[in-house]
């Protein structure tokens, strides 16, 4: 690489990870997943995380969302509405809905729902044929955290939002 940048050394002391700092390690990891790598530049003190543009949409490659809907597309396949969410604070009750101009809402999908059909073995490594009358494989469930990431359709043709989570079974046994 060319004038200050170089690629991340490893780490000389302890980081403390304080949600922003772990926010932008996560928005890393697509960039370095596709091999596109990741660098650092040096101004004085200040170092700020590089990546290519060329692997992600403007905006950040991964963020955080909350499901707050789900609609039927397929046998046993849904769409998502999610909106953005941060942690600012600390644990399981501190996440916040992201608001500003750059916050997302939209439709996602879910890579595990990709195999699905109304037969055989699901992306949760269930095979519906076997689940006893009355159990059916269930939608991601509204409130549910997942991380959300840009992927570039075929052809450059724009992007879509996509995160993984392994769907439930449920339902009720005949007779009570």
């Amino acid at each position: 690489m060319s004038g200050n940048k170089q690629y991340i050394p490893p780490f000389q002391r302890p980081i403390r990870f304080t949600p922003r700092r772990l926010n932008r390690v996560i928005e890393a990891v697509p960039s370095i997943e596709a091999g596109a790598g990741l660098a650092v530049e040096r101004r004085g003190s200040r170092i700020s995380l590089t990546k290519p543009s060329i692997t992600e949409p403007p905006g950040r490659a991964t963020f955080w969302g909350r499901i707050l809907a789900s609609e039927g597309d397929a046998a046993n396949r849904w769409t998502y509405q999610y909106e953005e969410v941060v942690l600012p604070g600390e644990g399981y009750v501190g996440w916040e809905t992201r608001l500003g101009p750059t916050a997302r809402a939209g439709t996602a999908y879910n890579f595990a729902e990709i195999p699905n059909k109304d037969d055989g073995i699901q992306g949760n490594g269930v095979n519906v044929d076997t689940l006893p009358q009355g159990f059916f494989v269930q939608p991601i469930a509204v409130g549910v955290i997942v991380a959300l990431a840009n992927v570039r359709r075929a052809g450059g043709q724009g992007f879509e939002q996509w995160f993984l989570a392994m769907n439930a079974v449920d339902g009720i046994c005949p007779g009570g």
